[in-house]
């Protein structure tokens, strides 16, 4: 499994911001980090699920090229996760606990890389 493709963070107390690149590898990694931080299962990789005819759960998985402008949102007793998906790029918005927070930032640093930003003279 590749790595995350970090293109931008922002913590602020509790809430926090990633800007994530758009792929397969991504909603992967997005979904073992929750799981391991936050004890949320599944929350990415199906758009919807339903029960059939037969009584058995049907999940419909996500299709990342035409899930575009679409959000999804998850919560548990640690935390609020709120994700929209844009063309190119996936934005996650959470809030949790400052210590659910560095647990959470733990594992990041084990599954990503972080892109450099480039120089800027103000």
């Amino acid at each position: 499994m590749k790595k995350l493709k970090i293109l931008g963070l922002k913590t602020d107390g509790k809430f926090n911001h990633l800007i994530l690149r758009k792929n397969d590898d991504t909603l992967s990694n997005l979904e073992k980090l929750f799981f391991d931080a936050f004890g949320i299962d599944h929350c990415l990789t199906y758009n919807e699920t339903w029960v059939d005819k037969k009584e058995e759960l049907v999940k419909s998985k996500i299709n990342l090229k035409t899930f575009i402008d679409k959000q999804n949102n998850f919560h548990n007793k640690k935390v609020r996760i709120h994700i929209v998906y844009g063309k190119d790029r996936i934005f996650v918005s959470f809030y949790t606990s400052l210590k659910n927070k560095e647990k959470f930032m733990n594992f990041l640093r084990d599954i990503s890389i972080w892109k450099k930003s480039k120089k800027f003279k103000i």
